[in-house]
């Protein structure tokens, strides 16, 4: 992959569950370690329906150099806003991986 085209930064997000000073539980998305060079680009997006809601649906790709960093359950962070994980492709002889995301509406 020509370093050239990773023109965008990225932030790995993980899910953190914490305390609060009640004992009470408090998931957080948490940036997993620093940024990270991508290169983006976009798929499909309109309207769905999720849950029998009307629901915008983004769909959005970032093609990286290949980590184990990333796993199926953490989102993307990317121009202030979370990226939700649908598929992960890796190219181990290429270097590279794929990361097939929707945009985040609402939790």
């Amino acid at each position: 992959m020509r370093a050239g085209l990773l023109n965008k930064q990225i932030t790995l997000l993980e899910l953190k569950t914490t305390a609060d000073v009640y004992g009470a539980s408090v998931s957080e998305w948490t940036p997993l370690d620093g940024k990270r060079w991508a290169r983006v680009t976009y798929g499909a997006s309109g309207f769905g329906t999720r849950d029998g809601e009307a629901v915008y649906k983004q769909v959005v790709s970032f093609q990286m150099r290949s980590t184990d960093a990333v796993k199926e359950y953490m989102r993307i962070g990317w121009e202030g806003r979370q990226y939700r994980i649908t598929g992960i492709e890796r190219y181990p002889e290429r270097g590279e991986m794929k990361i097939q995301t929707e945009l985040v509406t609402q939790d």
